[in-house]
């Protein structure tokens, strides 16, 4: 005779062990009698609760489990996802909670999908998109599609003082002048080399004049400084050669007008 029943097991000390999910047969008697023991999991989960019992989710949460899925839907309208998140936004921005960049980004992904440049550009100068180095990067990504943006992403990045990048993205969007004079208000220090080969491959003589002019004149005030050694190293030897090679005359000129100046001084003197 079989029989079928339900019990939950205890450990020695008379406290319940924990509950599996286990179906088995033990022997009670003689061998005729089966007993089939069943027992079921029970499964709870521990959220966090604020004081009054309200319970906290986590951004990471509402990004993965909400607006991704959002964003992912067919069946949501694109106005809609923008006001979902913008809201979003408003909400942890009322409570000062500070906004994780993952929403920034995830905002800027919505708005360039549909080519709603304006309103992104809206959404940046009145900081309902906040500054970080990672809309920064979206940003310039941007620059074909949207000229403007590069230069968003410029202002953004000297807001967050990261000044090292901002030399480093104006030197590769070729705007070498920019970055030579922002180097120079902030006392930055810079390669040497690099910048040089940039002036060189521009195939422009001025250019390469100008900013092999700015390192000697920043050597000359520093003789035993970085720039003055990189400036005489080896790997520089190439480009100085270059330098006096293609504007001999005009040192010539300027080296005289200098010895003029020096004479004219101890005359006055």
């Amino acid at each position: 005779r079989s029989s079928s029943s339900s019990s939950s097991s205890s450990s020695t000390n008379g406290s319940p062990s924990r509950a599996t999910s286990v179906a088995g047969t033990t022997s009670t008697a003689p061998a005729t009698t089966t007993t089939t023991t069943t027992t079921t999991t029970t499964t709870t989960s521990t959220t966090t609760t604020t004081r009054e019992g309200f319970t906290i989710v986590d951004q990471a949460d509402i990004y993965q489990h909400v607006l991704t899925a959002m964003d992912e839907s067919s069946s949501v309208t694109h106005d809609y996802k923008v006001a979902v998140l913008v809201d979003y936004l408003r909400s942890l921005n009322f409570h000062h909670i500070a906004v994780q960049p993952f929403l920034h980004e995830l905002l800027v992904k919505i708005l360039v999908k549909k080519e709603e440049y304006y309103k992104l550009h809206q959404f940046l100068q009145y900081h309902v998109v906040s500054d970080s180095a990672h809309v920064a990067c979206q940003l310039l990504a941007l620059e074909r599609q949207y000229p403007p943006a590069a230069q968003l992403a410029l202002d953004m990045l000297k807001r967050l003082r990261t000044r090292s990048t901002t030399v480093e993205v104006l030197l590769a969007r070729g705007q070498l002048l920019p970055a030579l004079r922002f180097a120079r208000q902030y006392d930055l220090r810079v390669s040497v080399l690099r910048f040089l080969a940039a002036a060189d491959e521009s195939d422009d003589a001025a250019l390469f004049y100008t900013v092999f002019s700015f390192f000697e004149a920043r050597a000359a005030l520093a003789p035993g400084g970085s720039t003055a050694i990189e400036l005489n190293s080896p790997e520089c030897a190439t480009y100085t050669q270059k330098f006096h090679r293609m504007f001999a005359t005009s040192l010539a000129a300027r080296q005289q007008q200098h010895v003029l100046a020096v004479a004219a001084g101890g005359a006055g003197a």
